[in-house]
C-alpha cells in the first residue's frame, strides 16, 4: 500500500511487494481473504474404508502394531470379497499415517564420538554371490576383517575353517602388527571362540584362551548386546564396502581362478590397501595413540601329538594324513593352524600339511596323501601300488590318473605298477610333476615307453662308477688233463691221509666240575669269594661254549672252514690284511658294511668267506650262511605264501648274511625280483658278505632288468669292502697232485 500511495501503478506496487498484480487488486479492493491457503480437512470424494477402518482395522493396529498393511488388505478380501478390491495403496497410506502417530516410538541411532586408539573391531564375514576358486577347486573360505574405529584403516585376512579361536588370534595379531600397535579395546560380536554364550554368572564369560590373548597385548575386551548388530556398525558397514570392492575388482579381474591361496591374499591386499588411502591421514594420527606391541606373539595354534604309524601316516581330527617315511614310529608334536599342520619332532620342523576339513555333513573321515612322502617305499615296493587303498590319492591329478588307465590297457599289471611308480619318483625327486606326465603321454601315444627310457629321459638311469674288478677265467683246457685214462688203483695201496678236521667247540664244563673246583679250594686254602669267583668264571665259561655252540649250528656253515687252516702259500700274491682286519674286529657289522669276494672258481672264496663269518660269530654276532640259490628258492616260496616281508624280517636277526655264488642264480624276474628285495631291505641296516666268480660289468646276466642291476650293484657297493682273489684253482691242483700221485705209483 505504500508504493500505491506514493504513485506507483497497480502492477508496480505488486512487484515491490512481492506479491501478484491479481493479489495487490484484492487487497486494494477489499476481497482479500487471508485463510485462504489453509490445510484442507475435508474430503472431496468417498472414504473406501468407511464403516471398516474406524472399526475393525485400527482396533486391529492398536491390538497388534507390527502388522503389515497387505496382511490387513488380504483380511478384507477374505471378510469382504468383492467390496474392496482396489484399495491395497489406500489401506498402506493409512497404515503408515496411523504407526507415524500412535504406532510405537523407533528406535534412535545416535551418531557417536570415536577417540584415536580407543578401539579397534573384528569381525568374520564372508563373499556371497560369487565363488573363488583356487586351480579350478571351489575353495570355502572366510574373511576375518579388522578395523580401527577412529581412522578407518582396515586389515584382511583369507580364513580357511570356521570362526575359530585360532583364525581369530592369527588374524587379530596379524593386524596388530600390521597396523604397528594396539588399541585400548576390542570390540566382537558374541563370537563363541571368544565368549562363552551359554548364560549364567558363575562362570566367567571369556573364554580362557581370549582372555590370556587381550592380557598379552593390552586390550580391554568388549561386545556388543546379542542379536543386535547395528551395535557393531563400525565393523558391519565397512564389510559391506569392502567386499563391493573386492567383487568389482574380480568382475574386473575377468575370473575368479586363483593358482594359490597366497595370490588370492595377494589379490585381498591391494584392495584393502586402496580402501587404507582414504584414511591414511587420520590413521597417522591415530597411530601415536596405539599401545606399543610386546616382544613376542601368543600361539595362534593348537597343539596335540601322534605317533607316525608303519604305513606312515597320523591321524588328526579324524583326517589321515600321510607324512615322511622316514618319522616313522616317532612321535610329533603338531601344531593346528586354521589352514596348516607343522610336525616338530624334538623341537625341529619336520612337516607341514595342507590342514583338510569335510565340508560334506555326511561324512566324518577323510585322506590326504601326498605321494612325495612315500615314494622311497613305493618304489622298493612298486606292486604294492595295484592294491593300496590310497592309490586314487597317489595320482596327483587327473592327468596321471588318465594315465594310469592308459597304462592299465597297455601293460601288463606289474608292468603299468612299476612305469607309474617310477614316474612319480621322478616327478617326486626332480620336482617335474607336469614334465613326466607328458613325456608318458607322449610315449604312449607312440606306443615307445619303456622303463629304462623313462629313466634315460630324466637322467635316472646313467652310468655307475663301480670299482674295477677283473676276473679271468680259467681255460676249461687245462682241465682236460684230469680226463686222462690212470690205471685202477688196488685197495691194498693205501690211500693218502687227510688232516682232521678241528674240533667245534671246546669240551662244555659240566655242572659236577664244581667238586674238582672245591678240592683245589680246600687245597690252596682260598676265601669264600675266591671259591665263588671260581664258579662263576665256570659258569659263564660253560654259558658263552653252549651259545656259540648254538650260534654256528644257526650259521650252518661249512664244515672245517675257517681263516686259521686256510693255505695262504696258495695265494703268493694276494694281501690278506684287509680281511684279517674284518675278522679281528666286528665293528664293520655294527655300520652294516658288506664285504664282496670276487675270483674265479677254486680260489678259496666260499672257504674264506666261511672262516670271517666264523670268526664274527665266535666274537658273539649271529651269522647265517646260504647258497644263493637256496636262499633265493626260499625266498620265492615265502613270496607265493605271502609271506616275503615277515621272511626278510626273520633274517634281520643275522648280523652277516653270507650269500655264496651268487653268479649261479637264473636270470629270471622271479628270482631276481626277490635277491634284490633282499639286498635293498638290508641297504644301511644289516651286512652281506656275498662271493661271486663273475665281475660287475657281467652281472646284467644275473639280473633280468638293466635299472635292478644298476641299484643292486648300487646298494652292495655304496659301504663294503671289495676283495679280489686271483690264483690257480686249489681243486685243480689237487687232481693234478693226484694224478701225479698215482701215475707215480703205477
Amino acid at each position: 500500500m505504500n508504493a500505491r500511495e506514493i504513485g506507483l501503478k497497480q502492477a508496480d506496487a505488486a512487484y515491490v511487494a512481492e506479491i501478484s498484480e491479481r493479489s495487490g487488486q484484492r487487497i486494494e479492493s477489499g476481497r482479500h481473504r487471508p485463510n485462504r491457503g489453509r490445510v484442507r480437512d475435508w474430503r472431496t470424494c468417498p472414504d473406501p474404508l468407511a464403516g471398516v477402518w474406524e472399526e475393525e482395522l485400527e482396533p486391529m493396529l492398536k491390538r497388534e502394531p507390527r502388522l503389515k498393511p497387505m496382511t490387513l488388505y488380504e483380511y478384507l478380501q477374505e471378510n469382504y470379497p468383492g467390496q474392496y478390491p482396489q484399495v491395497l495403496r489406500t489401506v498402506q497410506r493409512r497404515v503408515r499415517a496411523w504407526k507415524a502417530l500412535h504406532g510405537p516410538v523407533p528406535e534412535v541411532m545416535f551418531e557417536l564420538r570415536h577417540e584415536p586408539g580407543q578401539m579397534g573391531l573384528s569381525d568374520f564375514t564372508e563373499l556371497k554371490g560369487i565363488e573363488v576358486t583356487i586351480n579350478g577347486q571351489p575353495f570355502e573360505h572366510l574373511i576375518y576383517h579388522y578395523r580401527l574405529a577412529y581412522s578407518g584403516w582396515q586389515y584382511a585376512q583369507i580364513i580357511q575353517g570356521g570362526e575359530s579361536f585360532i583364525a581369530l588370534s592369527e588374524g587379530l595379531q596379524n593386524a596388530l602388527f600390521a597396523c604397528g600397535g594396539a588399541p585400548k579395546q576390542h570390540r566382537t560380536d558374541s563370537l563363541s571362540a571368544a565368549y562363552r554364550n551359554l548364560g549364567g554368572k558363575r562362570r566367567k564369560p571369556l573364554t580362557r584362551l581370549y582372555d590370556e590373548l587381550c592380557d598379552h597385548y593390552r586390550l580391554q575386551p568388549t561386545r556388543n548386546n546379542k542379536g543386535i548388530a547395528h551395535e557393531n556398525g563400525s565393523i558391519e558397514s565397512p564389510h559391506g564396502h569392502m567386499k563391493n570392492r573386492i567383487v568389482q575388482a574380480l568382475y574386473l579381474r575377468g575370473n575368479t581362478d586363483f593358482a594359490t591361496v597366497s595370490e588370492y591374499q595377494a589379490f585381498i591386499d591391494a584392495q584393502v590397501e586402496k580402501l587404507n588411502q582414504r584414511s591414511q591421514q587420520k590413521f597417522e594420527q591415530e597411530r601415536a595413540h596405539l599401545q606399543p606391541l610386546p616382544k613376542y606373539r601368543v600361539a595362534d595354534y593348537e597343539v596335540l601329538t601322534a605317533r607316525v604309524s608303519c604305513r606312515s601316516t597320523i591321524e588328526v581330527r579324524c583326517i589321515l594324513y600321510t607324512v615322511p617315511s622316514r618319522l616313522i614310529g616317532r612321535q610329533l608334536e603338531l601344531h593346528l593352524y586354521h589352514d596348516r599342520i607343522v610336525g616338530y619332532l624334538q623341537n625341529q620342523s619336520v612337516v607341514e600339511l595342507p590342514r583338510i576339513r569335510v565340508s560334506d555333513k555326511q561324512k566324518r573321515r577323510a585322506r590326504c596323501i601326498n605321494y612325495r612322502h612315500v615314494i622311497e617305499g613305493l618304489r622298493r615296493k612298486p606292486r604294492a601300488f595295484l592294491y593300496c587303498t590310497w592309490q586314487t590319492e597317489l595320482l596327483p591329478n587327473d592327468q596321471y590318473r588318465r594315465l594310469w588307465q592308459q597304462l592299465q590297457s597297455s601293460f601288463e599289471l606289474d608292468s603299468a605298477a612299476v612305469l607309474m611308480v617310477e614316474a612319480l619318483y621322478i616327478a617326486a625327486t626332480q620336482n617335474k610333476e607336469t614334465a613326466v606326465a607328458e613325456y608318458l603321454q607322449a610315449q604312449l601315444q607312440g606306443e615307445r615307453l619303456t622303463l629304462a627310457g623313462l629313466q634315460r629321459h630324466f637322467q635316472l638311469l646313467v652310468d655307475s662308477q663301480l670299482p674295477d674288478v677283473t676276473v679271468h677265467q680259467h681255460d676249461l683246457s687245462t682241465y682236460d688233463q684230469l680226463l686222462a685214462p690212470h690205471p685202477v688203483v688196488s685197495s691194498s695201496q693205501p690211500l693218502p691221509k687227510s688232516q682232521p678236521a678241528p674240533q667245534a667247540t671246546a669240551t662244555v664244563p659240566h655242572a659236577r666240575h664244581w667238586e674238582t673246583v672245591e678240592q683245589q679250594a680246600l687245597q690252596d686254602n682260598w676265601s669264600y669269594a675266591q671259591f665263588l669267583l671260581a664258579l662263576c668264571e665256570l659258569e659263564a665259561q660253560r654259558r658263552w661254549t653252549l651259545r656259540l655252540q648254538r650260534s654256528l649250528k644257526q650259521a650252518q656253515l661249512p664244515t672245517a672252514k675257517t681263516l686259521a687252516n686256510f693255505d695262504w702259500s696258495h695265494l703268493p700274491q694276494f694281501n690278506p690284511a684287509p680281511l684279517m682286519q674284518l675278522a679281528e674286529d666286528p665293528a664293520w657289522l655294527e655300520r652294516a658294511e658288506n664285504c664282496l669276494i670276487f675270483g674265479p672258481s677254486g680260489v678259496g672264496k666260499t672257504h674264506v668267506a666261511a672262516g670271517l663269518a666264523r670268526s664274527m660269530v665266535e666274537r658273539g654276532r649271529r651269522a647265517k650262511f646260504f647258497a644263493a640259490t637256496a636262499l633265493v628258492q626260499h625266498l620265492q616260496q615265502a613270496k607265493l605264501q605271502l609271506q616275503l616281508p615277515a621272511t626278510l624280517k626273520k633274517l634281520d636277526r643275522f648280523d652277516l648274511l653270507v650269500i655264496d655264488d651268487l653268479g649261479y642264480v637264473k636270470k629270471s624276474e622271479a628270482e631276481t625280483s626277490v635277491l634284490f628285495e633282499l639286498i635293498a631291505h638290508r641297504y644301511e641296516r644289516k651286512s652281506l658278505l656275498v662271493t661271486a666268480n663273475q665281475p660287475f660289468s657281467q652281472w646284467d646276466a644275473i639280473f633280468s632288468d638293466s635299472m635292478m642291476t644298476v641299484a643292486a650293484v648300487d646298494r652292495l657297493v655304496h659301504h663294503a669292502v671289495i676283495v679280489e682273489i686271483q690264483a690257480p684253482s686249489f681243486r685243480q691242483r689237487a687232481a693234478a697232485q693226484r694224478s701225479q700221485v698215482d701215475s707215480t705209483t703205477t
